[in-house]
């Protein structure tokens, strides 16, 4: 019966490790999925125009996908925890941008107050990362008319690209089932 009550627990977990797992893993999926929404969005129907968004508009892509999973850990986490986090993410995030990137510490914290304001008026992470992008990439400019005169997004277009971006989130229930993280 013991052995049983041993087998079951949760592996104990220092944050360092948990993080490190985490960014690497969020910017694995950055880099292999990537192609496949600048495809979506270059080629949708529900467009006018391509946006024509090219393999080195990724930076912006990570920027957005890193900042929705920070969103995330809220749900999961107590404040000052996320916060520790937060810090810990955005520092290591920084080695996947191009050294000659302007993307610094003081470029993530801007952008997260935008981002932030987006999640304030969208239900979902994901929601707000469909928008982020929307916004960055300028696709208002190649929509059909009706909407890019409301500066709106189509509905479809967004649904369907927010339905995509949340392929891009961690699943922390998931993995707090297999770990406690000390924090």
């Amino acid at each position: 019966m013991l052995s049983f009550f041993r087998l079951s627990r949760k592996k104990k977990e220092k944050l360092e490790i948990t993080i490190s797992k985490y960014v690497m893993s969020i910017n694995d999926v950055i880099d292999s999925g990537f192609i496949e929404i600048k495809e979506f969005i270059n080629e949708n129907n529900n467009l006018d125009i391509s946006p024509e968004i090219k393999d080195d508009d990724i930076r912006w892509f990570r920027i957005i996908i890193i900042l929705g999973n920070i969103s995330e850990l809220k749900n999961y986490f107590e404040e000052s925890q996320v916060s520790k986090m937060k810090d810990m993410i955005i520092e290591d995030s920084l080695s996947y941008f191009n050294r000659n990137s302007s993307v610094t510490i003081d470029h993530f914290i801007d952008y997260d107050s935008f981002f932030n304001q987006l999640i304030s008026i969208h239900d979902s992470s994901a929601k707000a990362m469909a928008y982020a992008l929307f916004e960055k990439y300028e696709i208002n400019k190649c929509q059909v008319d009706l909407f890019r005169r409301k500066n709106e997004p189509n509905p479809v277009f967004i649904h369907e690209l927010k339905n995509l971006l949340s392929h891009f989130l961690w699943n922390w229930s998931d993995y707090l089932k297999k770990f406690k993280v000390s924090i």
